[in-house]
């Protein structure tokens, strides 16, 4: 059984035969740095669904960003909305 780990956040390493168990990848948290993007938001949280959080900050946009990010949510893949004013 070949139990060599391929990942780029690892060297390769044969676990065969050691009793140490095998380390879990880290979460990786996506933040997204806002100021009147209404425009491409949407789009931008899409892209990141592959990430385990995604966290929006607003930087007092005008526009409709800060609601079409509270739309998108955790089913689109925003875990958390920050606004700086």
């Amino acid at each position: 059984m070949d139990l060599t780990i391929r990942h780029p956040r690892f060297k390769i390493h044969d676990w065969a035969g050691s009793r140490s168990k095998i380390p879990a990848l880290p979460a990786v948290s996506v933040t997204i740095i806002t100021l009147n993007e209404a425009d491409h938001i949407a789009a931008a949280i899409d892209s990141a669904t592959w990430a385990d959080e995604v966290i929006v900050v607003d930087c007092g946009s005008t526009d409709a960003t800060v609601t079409i990010a509270r739309g998108k949510g955790r089913a689109g893949g925003a875990s958390r909305l920050d606004r700086l004013d």
